[in-house]
């Protein structure tokens, strides 16, 4: 990738003191084993919880059966060309994530591994995308940033266990391509233009995951080479070609079905929202001077109010500290400082209008999507400890030039007392350096010692062991029910309960469906659970029909009967601990 940098800029020399200065010292491996221990960090709080989580026994239900399910479409005569379906969607218009590449990207895995393949591919893939970022980050020359991304990493895996303990899900999945398309629009703003190729994609992933990540992904794809361009014409052009040509395809699909895009922009209209005061509170939260990557995610119960009751005027602080820092930057000639603040604001801007415009019926779903401040937070804190070294840089600088015209009019021991001072610097940096490594080791250690010791019910992790075992015992029931493999139309009755029970029952349904798919039936499902899965009943054919009732966690009864599409009675006999009514498939519209 030559021509990422092949033009050249003007560097002051202290601008680039995290580099030259450690060259100069006694120590320079210690870029080295930054490098190294970052990659050992993000890659032990990947897969540490993962296979954790496959020793007790994981398996997909809920939406992650339901993505499995999309997955393992992506190879058959209809692979999905839209995301899951969107908690936005309004009465009577179902509406979907804006794309795909999700299912795309898992597809394989799940091919290779019916089971299991969902959880270790997600690993695989959230891996490999954060090591090309911190590789990224390392050709700079700012290796320190490696540090901070291992940092970002590791300190989620501390205060939001439950991201990493169910990584494919569709709310958690798109935040490690979100630090990764920043790590990567850095380096493009930065000059190193042959990375947008692969920001296109990592932020398309991101923004097609969940609609919550659209504005930042996008704002970011077309931010950092415009940024970039302030710092000179790069010499060739080929990464706008195929980043125009990675675009193309990542949203070829999204475009196909250019109606559910239509839909998305629409969706809010007439929809009572958060407002911009509401988004300024949450970036308030973000950037707070307590550092938020310090302290516990908010309560499950008083997230909202532990949102509102942040300051709008902070926020508006906030932007106004980053458009100083960016300046500042500027004008002392720190160029990739200056394009991290004009980054961060654009992030912070986009966060703002995300939790604007989010809807207020769905406000249950910002307990998940607010896990992503975390991340903007790190990423404010960098930028005002960068603009702490820069300021303290160009101070010294100044004092340097000034005692060199000195001692060298009177004593000619100016290159001296520089050499002196870039020493002093490169002491510092090896400081900096270790303790970056020791705070990773640190937090990841407790990060890891929890994702080790803590239950899955302990936090929200997408599955439970009950669960698991409802599910087997379900399955068996209706394998061994019905005489063979083939076509079976599951509904599950749930038995009187909250919505909280409804909720539960629903993973558990999912996750039947997907293991009778892996045992060699054809699960197909009704209603919301053929929109997620894709498994809507055939039309006009008749299909064997298992009711599988559950109360509480046991299962109760498992039945069999037939079901004639639009047909009111899909029973043969009425089971004898099922009280009247017993037609469950009564109010199921099947239309043609």
């Amino acid at each position: 990738m030559t021509w990422a940098t092949s033009r050249t800029r003007t560097v002051p020399t202290m601008a680039r003191a995290d580099v030259s200065a450690l060259e100069q010292s006694s120590r320079p491996m210690a870029p080295q084993i930054v490098r190294v221990l970052s990659h050992l960090s993000v890659w032990a709080a990947i897969l540490v919880p993962t296979i954790t989580a496959l020793v007790r026994g994981w398996m997909p239900t809920g939406d992650d059966a339901a993505i499995t399910f999309r997955a393992y479409q992506t190879f058959s005569l209809q692979p999905p060309v839209v995301g899951l379906a969107s908690t936005a969607s309004s009465v009577g218009h179902q509406l979907y994530d804006p794309g795909p590449l999700q299912f795309w990207l898992l597809a394989p895995f799940v091919q290779l591994d019916f089971d299991h393949g969902l959880l270790w591919g997600s690993a695989l893939i959230i891996g490999t995308v954060l090591s090309t970022a911190i590789e990224a980050i390392w050709h700079s020359g700012r290796w320190l940033g490696c540090a901070a991304l291992a940092f970002v990493i590791v300190d989620l895996l501390w205060l939001a266990p439950w991201v990493f303990s169910n990584l494919p899900w569709n709310a958690y999945f798109p935040i490690f391509f979100l630090i990764a398309s920043i790590a990567f629009a850095w380096r493009v703003s930065t000059g190193a233009f042959g990375w947008w190729p692969v920001l296109i994609f990592t932020a398309s992933v991101a923004a097609q995951c969940h609609l919550f990540f659209v504005p930042p992904a996008l704002l970011l794809v077309l931010a950092s080479p415009l940024l970039g361009l302030t710092l000179g014409k790069p010499v060739r052009y080929g990464w706008l070609i195929t980043g125009g040509v990675i675009g193309l395809l990542c949203w070829l699909a999204p475009l196909i079905q250019h109606q559910n895009l239509i839909a998305l922009w629409r969706g809010n209209s007439g929809k009572q929202t958060f407002g911009f005061a509401f988004g300024l509170k949450a970036l308030a939260r973000s950037a707070s001077p307590v550092p938020i990557w310090l302290g516990p995610n908010a309560d499950a119960v008083q997230y909202l109010s532990w949102l509102h009751q942040a300051s709008a005027a902070y926020g508006v602080v906030v932007l106004l500290l980053l458009a100083v820092f960016g300046t500042f930057a500027w004008r002392s000639h720190c160029r990739d400082l200056a394009m991290l603040s004009a980054l961060a604001f654009v992030l912070c801007s986009s966060f703002v209008l995300v939790f604007a415009v989010f809807p207020v019926t769905n406000f249950v779903s910002l307990e998940y999507l607010i896990d992503p401040l975390w991340v903007l937070g790190v990423l404010l804190w960098i930028v005002v400890g960068w603009s702490a070294w820069a300021l303290l840089l160009f101070v010294a600088d100044r004092r340097i030039a000034a005692r060199s015209v000195v001692n060298t009019d009177s004593t000619g021991t100016g290159s001296s007392t520089r050499r002196g001072d870039r020493r002093l610097i490169g002491h510092a940096l090896q400081i900096a350096s270790l303790s970056a490594i020791a705070l990773i080791a640190v937090i990841g250690g407790v990060g890891i010692q929890h994702a080790i010791t803590a239950q899955p019910t302990d936090y929200g992790s997408g599955w439970t062991p009950a669960e698991n075992a409802t599910v087997a015992a379900a399955t068996k029931g209706v394998e061994d029910d019905l005489p063979r493999q083939g076509l079976v139309y599951l509904f599950l009755s749930t038995g009187p309960g909250n919505y909280a029970h409804f909720l539960g029952s629903l993973h558990i349904m999912e996750g039947v469906a997907w293991r009778l798919e892996s045992d060699g039936w054809t699960p197909v499902l009704a209603d919301n659970l053929a929109v997620y899965t894709g498994t809507p009943v055939p039309t006009d054919t008749t299909v064997p029909a298992v009711s599988v009732d559950i109360r509480g966690t046991r299962i109760l009864s498992i039945y069999e009967g037939y079901c004639w599409r639009g047909e009111l009675t899909c029973y043969k006999a009425k089971p004898a601990d099922v009280p009247v009514p017993v037609n469950h498939f009564r109010n199921l519209t099947f239309s043609g």
